[in-house]
């Protein structure tokens, strides 16, 4: 095993009645061009076994699809300034309460169905309910660490989910 839970977080999980081993899988900085096979390759096989599950998150897979993006590089239109502002921001991620996310949201996913969305999120609001989500297509990444970044911390790219009767 190469890394250990997140806080609050728990590596063996039961589901269905059968136990099962998260092993977080410490990678190197992916960067745009780079082969996510190859990275697979080069981290998970040594820790894989047949009939384990993969899971790769998805900041890695939008970096080497380059679809990641400089906070730097985006500049939100007044749209996306006024849409974030009603975003409810959660401990979880900056999700689209950042302009600069909303702007990609925008731009990924087009700006009828983001009004959309923003449309049925308010009159749902008003019978109490709240949570529409559109979802972040994209991941904003910072190049210097002079500005705020859109993640605290490294993060863990590749993740195996492996019964946990195999010997590790």
């Amino acid at each position: 095993m190469t890394g250990v839970a997140n806080e609050g977080k728990a590596l063996d999980v039961d589901i269905d009645g059968a136990r099962y081993r998260r092993i977080p899988i410490r990678t190197r900085v992916v960067m745009p061009g780079d082969d996510l096979d190859d990275v697979i390759r080069e981290y998970a096989l040594e820790h894989t076994v047949a009939g384990d599950t993969l899971f790769v998150t998805e900041k890695i897979v939008a970096i080497t699809q380059g679809r990641s993006y400089a906070v730097a590089d985006i500049t939100p239109r007044r749209l996306a300034r006024f849409l974030s502002r009603y975003v409810t921001r959660t401990p979880y991620g900056i999700g689209l309460g950042m302009p600069e996310t909303m702007e990609m949201a925008l731009r990924e996913c087009g700006t009828p169905r983001i009004l959309f969305a923003a449309a049925v999120s308010a009159v749902t609001k008003a019978f109490g309910r709240s949570g529409t989500s559109t979802g972040s297509p994209v991941t904003v990444r910072e190049r210097s660490t002079d500005r705020p970044v859109a993640r605290s911390r490294p993060t863990t790219a590749l993740s195996c989910l492996a019964p946990s009767v195999h010997a590790r």
